[in-house]
This record gives structure tokens, sequence and C-alpha cells, in this order.
């Protein structure tokens, strides 16, 4: 994780504006009802970011009585998405699906847009619960004993994410926090990994 450099306070001050930025009111500027709304889901098809806007998207529409869209536009850890909903027309009909990794990006300066000045959260979609697991054939049934083969044998365990991404992130600071050496091997997203 040598190009991602966070240090406790980055986190820490991103994690306090994140939490004052979802107390922050929502503002739409000249929103037309009967125009369609567009989520954009900034990681490809079948991330839980695009799970929860195709979800988030049928309720909207049922709800609203208007057209809701979802698209999908992948990239640089979700910052080609977040990147255009930014630069869009503020007009309400265009919003992003935001996650942790645009918190990382934004904690790492690795952001294209600034989650405080670009964006105004209008409501939280769903969470995300992650799990460590390990192939059967492995001999580790539990993290200590994880941690204690990852020491008899370092560089030699490998982890799956995409590059940037919380993936990434949980196991370097598994690495970090063990004093251990696991290697990431890179995906493009979490569902090709």
């Amino acid at each position: 994780m040598s190009n991602m450099k966070l240090t406790r306070r980055a986190a820490v001050a991103s994690a306090m504006a994140g939490v004052a930025a979802a107390a922050a009111p929502a503002r739409a500027q000249d929103f037309q009802s009967g125009k369609p709304i567009t989520i954009v889901a900034p990681f490809g098809p079948g991330t839980t970011n695009d799970i929860i806007a195709r979800l988030l998207a049928q309720d909207m529409s049922v709800t609203l009585n208007q057209s809701v869209i979802v698209e999908n536009r992948p990239g640089a850890t979700g910052n080609i998405g977040a990147d255009y909903v930014a630069k869009s027309r503020p007009d309400g009909h265009t919003l992003v699906i935001a996650s942790l990794s645009n918190i990382i990006n934004q904690a790492t300066g690795n952001a294209t847009a600034n989650l405080i000045n670009d964006f105004t959260p209008v409501c939280f979609a769903g969470g995300v619960l992650y799990a460590m697991m390990v192939p059967n054939e492995l001999p580790a049934k539990n993290v200590a004993e994880l941690v204690e083969l990852a020491r008899k044998e370092p560089g030699k365990l490998n982890f799956s994410g995409f590059v940037g991404g919380v993936p990434q992130f949980l196991g370097e600071m598994l690495n970090r926090a063990a004093k251990i050496n696991t290697v990431m091997v890179p995906y493009k997203s979490t569902t090709d990994a």
C-alpha cells in the first residue's frame, strides 16, 4: 500500500467530515417532477454499489411515480462515477451511490471530487459487511492461526481486492497490525476477485 498514505488524523478527519455531511440538509435546485432520475453506481455491474443502486431505483420509481435509471460508471476506485455526478447539473436528477471507497479516496488524497464541497448526502441506502475467508485446504481455521501461518511464510499468502478499494485497505491494515507480509492480487473489481 505504498501509494496509499493514510494517517490516523486523516482517517478521523474524513470520518468526522462524513458525519457532518450526513447531517446536512439536502438541496436540489430546479427539481422537475417527471424528468428521469439517474443513479450513478461508480463500480461495475454486480458490485454492492450496483445492487444498492438498483434496489433504491425500484423503490424511488414507485414512490415518485417517475423513471429512475441506474448508470454504471466504474473506474479509478469510484472516482469516475463520483466526478461525473459532481460535474453534473445540480438539479436533483443525478445521484451517486457513494461508499467507503470514496472516503478512502478522500482520506488518501486520491479523490477527484470533494465529498464535502461537491455533494450533499440525501439518505443512507445500505451497509456492507466484510468477511475474511480462506480456502478449506489452508491450515488456518481462525485469524490467529492465519497470522501465525503468514509469519512462518512471509510473502507467500495472498488476498484479493481492487487497487485502492476497501479490500486492499483492510488487507494492508491486517498486515500492518499483525506485522505480517501478505500480498494483494489486484483485480479490476470485487466481482472479478
